[in-house]
């Protein structure tokens, strides 16, 4: 298994050679605790990296404003510095923008920043690394050192990760195993082991949807996601395209949502839904996005960085990882435009036992199985489906009420709306091309 480690450093010297225990492993003569889980993981045979994170407010030297607000610069250096420290090469180092005041080549030196973007910060860093695995992904939040702010924003980044990859992979599927580590404190006797406690870390993540309905027109503008006003404008000229992209994507995430919450899976075979817009893509261009906007800006011995709204924003990256799972298990049927009550049944059925929606699933087998009851009576052409049901047929036309409430009371099978043929040893089912405009009216917004 792949394993990163990450590790908060507030400092780059000074630290006494220790030896740390896990679990009945000693390391003898290291520096810091992530040096120790390294080891102990190569040598069960898997394949370990450490990420420092080092807050730029480590840097000490002269040409500061040349540094600060050039993190390639300040890696480089950082880099230099801690190979004189760690017995181990194999490790990459995270620059993130400090928080708080501190004296710098001989200046005071103001950081501001928010704990927030620091967690998108890692968030960003930890999604761009696992998604380079091909497996499984065990990630440990090393905590034994670094500022209180920066532990309490990789602990919030690691549980943003884990609702990530839960929704990528259906909830009850993961690539990520995740931990925190703490090492006992190193006292005046370091000569005696100190212990590195694993834990194991997981939050619950559900089958809901990340954003408000409401919101659409806002949340899809990538200048909401900014606190800094005098910045909007051009942010909003310069994302035009990506506005437009994002909006369809979420609005199509609604839909396919709502037909899979309310039991319309019929839906997910029509034009009505869209899957075709590739997420990863989108993703890329919100990561580049936030890590321009996020660039420190050295001015008057202020450190500045653009506040970023990190709640929404983790639950847009939440949003894209639900759109990539349900594309991955639904984005050729639209291709079909039709679905036969066979494949339907075990499709759809497969979906809500990975989501747990057992009440889905029994409602959508009796009204399956109420038409395939009628099959005598089925045509080889399409015919609409009311015309199994003579017995109605003196009632007079349904309301729109009526046939939204029959609609998403009957798996949205209803039967002014679709279409049933006998096609070789199957029964086939589509919807009617003109109802497909009302149809996704009503899955964006069932309630209204």
């Amino acid at each position: 298994m792949d394993i990163l480690i990450y590790q908060v450093l507030g400092k780059l010297s000074g630290y006494s050679n220790v030896s740390y225990e896990i679990n009945g492993f000693i390391e003898k003569d290291v520096k810091l605790s992530s040096e120790a889980l390294y080891s102990f993981h190569a040598k069960n045979n898997h394949n370990p990296k450490i990420v420092y994170v080092c807050p730029n407010s480590l840097y000490t030297k002269q040409n500061i404003r040349e540094y600060l607000t050039n993190p390639v610069l300040l890696e480089k250096e950082l880099h230099d510095e801690i190979s004189s420290i760690s017995v181990y090469e194999d490790f990459d180092i995270l620059v993130i923008n400090a928080i708080g005041n501190y004296k710098i080549g001989g200046e005071e030196v103001s950081f501001e920043n928010t704990p927030g973007n620091v967690s998108i910060r890692l968030f960003l860093d930890m999604l761009e690394r696992v998604k380079k695995y091909d497996g499984k992904v065990k990630l440990i939040a090393d905590i034994s050192t670094g500022h209180n702010i920066y532990i309490a924003a990789m602990l919030e980044a690691l549980r943003a990760i884990i609702v990530y990859d839960k929704l990528r992979n259906g909830i009850t599927g993961k690539k990520v195993d995740a931990a925190y580590a703490i090492a006992e404190p190193v006292g005046p006797n370091s000569e005696s082991p100190r212990r590195i406690f694993v834990n194991e870390y997981d939050v619950k993540a559900f089958f809901t949807l990340p954003i408000k309905t409401q919101n659409l027109d806002s949340i899809s503008k990538l200048e909401y996601y900014v606190e800094r006003s005098d910045t909007k404008q051009k942010i909003r000229c310069e994302t035009e395209d990506e506005r437009r992209r994002l909006k369809n994507l979420l609005e199509n995430l609604v839909k396919a949502f709502n037909s899979i919450k309310y039991n319309v899976p019929l839906a997910l075979y029509t034009s009505a839904i869209d899957f075709s817009q590739d997420a990863d893509i989108l993703e890329r261009k919100l990561i580049d996005f936030l890590l321009k906007v996020t660039k420190p800006v050295f001015n008057e011995n202020r450190v500045a960085v653009t506040s970023l709204k990190w709640k929404d924003l983790f639950n847009l990256f939440y949003s894209l990882a639900l759109f990539k799972w349900m594309s991955n298990e639904m984005g050729d049927l639209k291709e079909k435009d039709r679905a036969s009550i066979t494949e339907l049944k075990k499709k759809t059925i497969q979906i809500y036992s990975k989501l747990g929606l057992l009440l889905n699933k029994r409602f959508l087998e009796r009204d399956l199985s109420e038409i395939y009851d009628k099959k005598d009576r089925i045509p080889e052409e399409w015919a609409c489906l009311k015309n199994l049901y003579p017995e109605e047929g003196m009632q007079g036309p349904l309301s729109v009420s009526d046939s939204k409430r029959n609609f998403f009371a009957h798996s949205g099978l209803e039967r002014t709306m679709v279409e049933v043929r006998k096609y070789k040893e199957e029964i086939e089912l589509r919807y009617m091309q003109e109802q497909l405009d009302l149809i996704s009216k009503w899955l964006f917004n069932p309630e209204d």
